[in-house]
């Protein structure tokens, strides 16, 4: 089973995420549809595959053989893998932020799905939503600021409301 494609934004790839005799791994195709590869190695399973702004890299979620989940980059060649956060729980609906210096990503935290934008060098995770509402998949605005200062400014969201209009990160004038 193939799911989860992803378009290089250069137009020469394909990522996606393909389970083959029961192990899901991050498979990479050409435009043309030849040349697959599997790209994740042997010791990490991953899923939800999501290209850098240049081209140069991919993130995803993957798990290595404790089951333990979290946020790996692969490139920009394919034996260079980095692990940048482990997590206790599920993570999903990942994105970079059009700059290349964040990933956004979903997580299940005390019983919900919550928001959180991570720095692409490694560190703590930022959480952008704190509410009861199911959060996931965010859009991310072109000048989106994810640093600590700024989202210290961030209106918080009404509860049952998945969405915000995020004061930093709208376009400045």
């Amino acid at each position: 089973m193939d799911r989860l494609p992803a378009w290089s934004p250069d137009g020469k790839y394909i990522a996606f995420a393909a389970v083959r005799n029961g192990v899901e791994e991050i498979h990479r195709i050409w435009s043309d549809g030849t040349g697959e590869q599997v790209i994740t190695p042997q010791s990490v399973n991953g899923t939800s595959p999501a290209w850098s702004p240049d081209s140069q890299r991919l993130a995803f979620i993957g798990w290595d053989d404790q089951e333990q989940p979290g946020i790996y980059i692969i490139g920009p060649q394919p034996e260079q893998l980095e692990s940048l956060y482990q997590a206790d729980s599920w993570l999903g609906s990942l994105n970079w932020s059009a700059d290349g210096q964040w990933l956004t990503f979903t997580a299940w935290t005390a019983g919900n799905h919550e928001l959180y934008a991570l720095p692409v060098i490694g560190g703590v995770p930022t959480r952008i939503t704190v509410d009861k509402s199911w959060d996931d998949f965010m859009a991310i605005h072109p000048t989106a600021d994810f640093s600590p200062t700024a989202t210290r400014t961030w209106p918080r969201l009404r509860p049952g409301r998945g969405r915000s209009l995020l004061r930093s990160a709208l376009p400045t004038a």
